[in-house]
C-alpha cells in the first residue's frame, strides 16, 4: 500500500538492466532478451512510466500490520500516531477488554464481516466478538462491510444482524424507523421463504416486504451488479452462461460402492453424528479413500505424500473430474469448480 518498496524494486531493476547493458557494450556483444525488453529506439517518458502507480512517490499509506508487529502503540487520547492503517484480525475482537476498542478510529473496514458479525441464530447472548463490536462502534466516525454474502444462513437472522453492525441505533435511526432494532424485527416478522408451501397464498404480501427490505438495504449498501463497471471494465462476470450444461450420471462399479461403505462403517459405525452427516462423509469417501485420513490427521502428518494423478484416477467420480480437467486443458478452455467440502477443496488443489 505504499510505493516506497515499488519505486525501490523498479530503481534496482534499472539499475541491474544497465549494468547488464554496459556489459554487452564491453564484450561488443549485444543481449537480446535486454534488447527486445527495452527496445533500440524508445524512451519512456518518466510520466509515462511511474502511470502504473496507485500513489505519487512519498504519498503512500503507512500501514501497521498487527499480525506480525503486534499491539500498535496510542496516545492517553487513543490516536495511533504515525500510520494510516492498522491491520487486526477478527480473533483481535475475542477477548474482553480488547485493546481495539480503547483507540479512537476515523473509519473501520470490515472485510468477510458476515464470518464474525452475524453472531448465531437462536442465541440470546451476544459473544465476546459482538460486545467488541458494539464498543467499537461508539469509537469510529464510520463503519464499512465487505462481504459477497451477506445472508448466508438464516435470512431473517442475518438481515437484521449485518445491517444492526453497520451502525448503532442512534444512527441507523436517523436514515429510517425502519432500520431501528424493533423496526427491523417487525419487518422480518411473519417471513416466509420461497421453499414454503405457504408462500404461493401470501405471495403478494411476501414480495411487499421483500420490496421493501431491498428498498431498507438500499440505503446503506452499495451492490455490485452485472452493469457495475470500474474504469469501463465488468467487474462482475456471468460465468455460468459461458458453461456448457452437460449433466452425465457418474455410475461407480459394485466393488467400489463396497470398499467405500466398508471403509465408512470402519471408521464412523460408533459416531454420535452418523445420521446427520453420514451423506456428507460419504461423499468425501466417493471422491477419495484418503478421506478418512484427513479426517483424523494431525498436523505433523500429510496424508498427500506420494499421493499421485493415477491414485486420484481409482475412483468414478475423481476419475471423471479429472477427464473433464485434461480435455479442459488441451482445449484451453476454463472449469469453475465448487466444492461442498473443505475436504474436497484440499482434494482438487493436490490433484491440480
Amino acid at each position: 500500500m505504499n510505493n516506497d518498496a515499488l519505486l525501490q524494486a523498479q530503481r534496482a531493476e534499472q539499475r541491474e538492466m544497465e549494468t547488464e547493458l554496459a556489459r554487452s557494450a564491453r564484450s561488443g556483444t549485444v543481449d537480446k532478451g535486454w534488447a527486445e525488453l527495452l527496445g533500440d529506439d524508445i524512451e519512456i517518458p518518466e510520466s509515462e512510466d511511474q502511470s502504473d502507480l496507485c500513489w505519487q512517490d512519498g504519498k503512500g499509506f503507512r500501514v501497521w500490520d498487527c499480525t506480525s508487529r503486534g499491539r500498535p502503540k496510542f496516545n492517553d487520547r487513543g490516536i495511533v500516531e504515525g500510520y494510516d492503517v492498522v491491520l487486526i484480525t477478527a480473533q483481535m475482537l475475542q477477548t474482553r477488554d480488547a485493546w481495539v476498542t480503547k483507540v479512537k478510529w476515523s473509519t473501520v473496514l470490515a472485510d468477510e464481516a458476515h464470518e464474525f458479525l452475524r453472531g448465531q441464530h437462536g442465541k440470546a447472548e451476544q459473544s465476546i466478538t459482538l460486545q467488541n463490536w458494539g464498543i467499537l462502534q461508539r469509537k469510529t466516525k464510520s463503519i464499512f462491510i465487505i462481504s459477497g454474502t451477506p445472508f448466508v444462513t438464516n435470512i431473517v437472522h442475518d438481515f437484521g444482524a449485518m445491517t444492526r453492525a453497520i451502525a448503532r441505533e442512534l444512527i441507523r435511526r436517523q436514515w429510517s424507523e425502519d432500520c431501528t432494532d424493533a423496526g427491523l424485527q417487525a419487518l422480518v416478522k411473519g417471513w416466509i421463504p420461497l421453499s414454503d408451501t405457504r408462500y404461493t397464498k401470501f405471495k403478494d404480501a411476501e414480495d411487499a416486504r421483500r420490496k421493501k427490505m431491498a428498498e431498507l438495504l438500499s440505503i446503506f449498501m452499495i451492490r455490485r451488479t452485472e452493469k457495475s463497471l470500474i474504469q469501463g471494465q465488468a467487474v462482475i462476470h456471468d460465468y455460468f452462461k459461458q458453461c456448457p450444461e452437460d449433466l452425465v450420471p457418474i455410475k461407480a462399479p459394485p466393488d467400489e460402492i463396497s470398499t467405500r461403505e466398508k471403509d465408512f462403517t470402519q471408521r464412523f459405525e460408533d459416531s454420535r453424528y452418523i445420521n446427520s452427516r453420514r451423506n456428507q462423509w460419504l461423499r468425501c469417501v466417493s471422491w477419495s479413500r484418503k478421506y478418512i485420513e484427513w479426517e483424523t490427521k494431525t498436523k505433523e502428518s500429510n496424508i498427500w505424500d506420494n499421493y499421485t494423478l493415477e491414485d486420484a484416477k481409482k475412483l468414478s467420480r475423481a476419475r471423471a473430474l479429472i477427464e473433464e480437467l485434461e480435455k479442459a486443458k488441451d482445449a484451453n478452455e476454463g472449469i469453475v469448480i465448487f466444492s461442498q467440502r473443505t475436504f474436497l477443496s484440499e482434494w482438487v488443489l493436490m490433484v491440480r
